[in-house]
């Protein structure tokens, strides 16, 4: 009986072993899609293509731009645009942007594919509100590769030989695993209130990234720009990131902020620098021309940095820091601090053999000269 039950239910459920003639029809996506031609999205006197009813829209190959026009303008609400893969191009000249939304939209969706060559900016919704870009390429624009409104998100985009910012963005945007290389401006302009997290800046030719007030940055290197590598303005917080091998300063706070767990090496005008009300902990700073850490202000806690082979260790301009728990080496000058700062004994490491001798087995008394809770070393 169990045998009969199961060939029934082989035999129900299985289907036809030959596929039916002619060819195979697509499977529907998840929602209609309106492709962007010229029939379903005709332009007008400044674009070429125009989306003015929200919906879900897609490219069917690559598009050119026209002189004078934008190649795509999004003139609706609500909007996702696939570029499917394609690219969005200028014209040979005097085209516009490549896709712009130039009213105060909301609600749009850029993703999968490339935006190149305009004489304006790659991407412009200058006048948008809660914007998705992902998956985009924006380059060899006249420029800005990406110019965004506030409270945008944008995720996995590069911005590569623009002739202004990489990506210029709006107050509240959050980005997320975008590069920004080559470009004659900033990496990344950010408005206030802006997060970056695991992003690049490289070989920019002023700055990596640029924040105005309340800008958070970690997990990010800025390598090779002409300027600063990364720069926060009053409420900054740098954490976790790499500064290498930039003309400016590698990591440079304004005031009232935090820069730790980073690391500044060989930057040209030093590796640190930050203002007052600020914590500047577990960083290192090595091979700067300029200081590898300097306090321009007061009412900053320095502590458990290490600075080694700078210009200067680590140097405080003004009175009413405090400076604990660090340790210079091999700087030219490794401690220059102006008076009235709170610091910790300075303890010279070792004796005049050196460091100490070398350690093995269960117990060891110690090289490094004190065992107050905040000294300073210098080894």
């Amino acid at each position: 009986m169990h045998l009969i039950c199961l060939a029934l239910a082989t035999t129900t459920l299985a289907g036809p072993l030959d596929p039916p003639a002619g060819p195979i029809a697509p499977t529907p996506g998840p929602e209609p899609r309106i492709a962007i031609n010229a029939t379903n999205t005709p332009g007008d006197a400044d674009s070429v293509y125009r989306i003015v009813q929200h919906g879900s829209y897609y490219l069917e190959g690559n598009l050119t731009g026209a002189v004078g026009k934008s190649v795509i303008e999004i003139a609706a609400d609500s909007v996702t645009l696939d570029l499917n893969g394609f690219e969005v191009r200028g014209a040979a000249s005097g085209s516009l942007q490549g896709i712009t939304s130039p009213n105060f939209h909301s609600n749009i969706t850029i993703r999968n594919g490339s935006v190149a060559f305009c004489f304006s900016d790659g991407i412009r919704l200058t006048f948008a509100r809660n914007c998705i870009i992902k998956d985009v390429q924006s380059s060899n624009n006249n420029g800005d590769g990406f110019r965004i409104s506030n409270n945008a998100v944008v995720t996995r985009c590069t911005a590569f030989n623009n002739s202004e910012d990489g990506f210029d963005l709006g107050d509240g945007c959050a980005l997320s695993h975008c590069t920004s290389r080559e470009n004659t401006a900033n990496g990344f302009n950010l408005a206030d209130a802006c997060t970056v997290t695991d992003c690049v800046a490289y070989d920019n030719d002023v700055s990596g990234f640029i924040g105005a007030t309340n800008c958070t940055v970690t997990n990010t290197t800025a390598y090779s720009n002409g300027n600063a590598g990364i720069a926060v303005n009053v409420g900054g917080v740098v954490t976790a990131c790499s500064a290498f091998l930039n003309g400016g300063y590698g990591i440079n706070c304004s005031g009232s902020g935090v820069v730790s767990d980073c690391a500044a090496r060989a930057n040209t005008a030093g590796g640190i620098r930050v203002g007052g009300q600020s914590n500047l902990q577990d960083n290192m700073c090595h091979a700067n021309t300029g200081p590898g850490i300097l306090v321009s202000a007061l009412d900053t806690r320095i502590e458990g940095n290490n600075c080694v082979a700078n210009g200067t260790g680590i140097k405080v301009d003004l009175g009413g820091n405090i400076i604990v728990r660090n340790s210079c080496s091999g700087n030219t000058t490794n401690w220059n601090l102006a008076a009235n700062n709170a610091v910790g004994p300075i303890v010279l490491a070792g004796d005049a053999a050196g460091i100490g001798a070398a350690v093995m087995g269960d117990t060891f008394v110690g090289s490094v000269g004190s065992t107050h809770p905040n000294a300073n070393f210098t080894y």
